[in-house]
């Protein structure tokens, strides 16, 4: 049976429970406090990566799926947030926001495509049942760095005064082109999912 309670999930669990937190302290314009949030949360999301890699006893084909979605759903929430604050080009949040709605939608249809009859709520978010388990490409590597990066620049920017400077100007445009190459990719992989079969017993 598949781990649910283990310290990288925990730590996942602990930046979905952060991301409301953190857009409210945007919106309020305490962007110190929001930085230094983000950066404990960014440091959850290496630690649990380090920590699933070296113990075995804390891997779980859970984990392989809350990770990530963690990671989306602290994203979308803060791209959100900073456009709501003017700290961002509501331009870039949208490229960024289709991507992942598109991932979502596409993870979704082909688990519904992968699971054996008879198709049942319960079955479909088993961990019991051949879920689906993400595989990140390279180029998804690199875009998820720039994101991070245009995140943290985005929430200095205002504490450090240079919200209007060129090079931040020019990690919108990057991250967008990656965010829109790495969807691309994934779309065009047939290693986006992987269709995990039950050993036999």
């Amino acid at each position: 049976r598949d781990r649910i309670i283990t310290v990288p999930n925990i730590l996942s669990m602990t930046r979905l429970v952060l991301s409301p937190y953190l857009a409210y302290l945007l919106l309020q314009d305490h962007f110190t406090s929001a930085l230094i949030l983000f950066t404990a949360a960014g440091l959850t999301d290496l630690l649990d990566g380090w920590i699933a890699r070296r113990y075995s006893s804390q891997k779980s084909l859970i984990g392989t799926v809350l990770d990530p979605v963690s990671d989306k759903i602290l994203m979308c929430t803060l791209t959100v947030s900073l456009t709501a604050a003017s700290l961002l080009p509501w331009q870039i949040t949208a490229i960024i926001l289709s991507r992942d709605i598109g991932l979502v939608t596409y993870a979704f249809y082909y688990r519904f495509k992968t699971l054996p009859p008879p198709v049942t709520l319960n079955r479909f978010f088993s961990t019991r049942h051949a879920p689906a388990e993400i595989h990140p490409l390279g180029i998804s590597k690199l875009n998820t760095g720039l994101q991070l990066s245009l995140i943290f620049m985005s929430i200095a920017a205002p504490i450090f005064d240079f919200i209007h400077h060129p090079m931040l100007q020019i990690l919108w445009f990057t991250t967008a082109a990656t965010t829109v190459a790495s969807g691309l990719s994934y779309m065009r992989s047939v290693n986006f999912v992987k269709h995990l079969k039950k050993s036999e017993r």
